[in-house]
């Protein structure tokens, strides 16, 4: 395992965070939005079917991962963890979703989803967090409650109770209880709390998953991933799974694909991507704005979907960099995720 930095920064997982940020944004980013008379099929699917499988989930398991190696470093209470989880990502999702509030008050012909000139409107953005004028914000409160839902984790000593807790999860991520319900997002709270702890035992035992530094597993779960979210393969798996444990499979399978991805990008050979390493949920929330803006010149100048791809991947690649060096202010820090 190769550690780095004061806190103990893990490689491996650090590229990891950059491959599976890089991923989301290349999952939003479809200028036309799914038309078929524009974006080609092969693009539609990687986007809306390839990417979307593990996307999120890998973050949530990032998420009890680094759970995991902070109260490793240092026990925190349950009082004195929350609060600072809280700052740390309600403060983002405030300031960032009032300022994506105003920008489509601004820009309300280009949204797609437009708010209204209304405290109600105001609101309804934030406690209904897939409404929020930022939808990718929705992570932030999620994650939150996730936190304070699975922060019990830490007191599991038997190994018996952790399978237990492990399977009733498995169970809840199947049949998705309160699914449709969009206040504070409970439905995405069920949806991945399996995640968020199965990257917390993962953390625990690591060294069981020795062969993820494999170049030939690599090379296969790349390949089994890719042939899982084939169409075909997935109308198969449907007369055998439910679609909610066909979300499940794909995702466990992306996640140990990335992991392992993550391992070949922390060899030498990459070295130069240690600049990314601690920047990936600065390029998350910066993502949203980079995307819209690529997105409205799209419809303002027609330039091809590969040129918006471009522009998209040089601003992700270069503005958190840019935020790193020159904000200083420690509360401007905290909204961009720096701190």
């Amino acid at each position: 395992m190769q550690e780095e930095g004061a806190m103990g920064r893990i490689t491996f997982i650090s590229r990891t965070q950059t491959f599976g940020v890089l991923l989301v944004v290349l999952g939003h980013c479809t200028l036309s939005n799914n038309n078929a008379l524009i974006t080609p099929l092969w693009w539609i699917w990687f986007t809306s079917f390839f990417c979307s499988s593990f996307d999120m989930p890998l973050f949530m398991f990032f998420s009890g991962f680094l759970f995991c190696l902070s109260q490793h470093k240092k026990k925190l209470t349950y009082g004195y963890f929350m609060l600072h989880r809280a700052y740390k990502m309600l403060v983002p999702y405030f300031v960032l979703g009032s300022i994506g509030f105003v920008i489509k008050l601004l820009l309300y012909d280009y949204a797609l989803r437009p708010v209204a000139f209304s405290w109600s409107s105001f609101f309804d953005g934030f406690l209904y967090p897939w409404h929020n004028p930022i939808i990718y914000l929705w992570f932030l409160p999620t994650l939150l409650f996730v936190f304070g839902i699975l922060f019990f984790l830490n007191y599991i000593k038997s190994v018996g109770v952790a399978i237990a807790v492990l399977l009733l999860l498995v169970i809840v991520t199947i049949y998705r209880p309160l699914s449709d319900v969009e206040f504070l997002n409970l439905g995405g709270i069920i949806q991945y709390l399996l995640y968020f702890a199965l990257g917390f035992y993962f953390y625990r035992l690591q060294g069981k998953f020795a062969f993820l530094n494999s170049l030939a597993f690599f090379v296969v779960s790349g390949l089994l991933l890719l042939i899982l979210n084939l169409y075909t393969t997935r109308d198969i798996l449907m007369l055998w799974l439910t679609k909610n444990g066909n979300d499940l499979l794909l995702a466990c399978v992306g996640i140990l694909f990335s992991l392992s991805f993550g391992h070949v990008l922390s060899k030498p050979l990459f070295n130069r991507l240690k600049i990314y390493d601690g920047l990936y949920f600065c390029m998350y929330l910066l993502s949203w704005f980079i995307i819209t803006g690529v997105k409205i010149g799209y419809q303002k100048f027609y330039y091809s979907q590969n040129t918006g791809i471009l522009m998209v991947l040089i601003l992700i690649l270069t503005l958190p960099l840019l935020a790193r060096k020159y904000i200083k202010n420690t509360f401007a820090r905290t909204v961009l995720g720096l701190s």
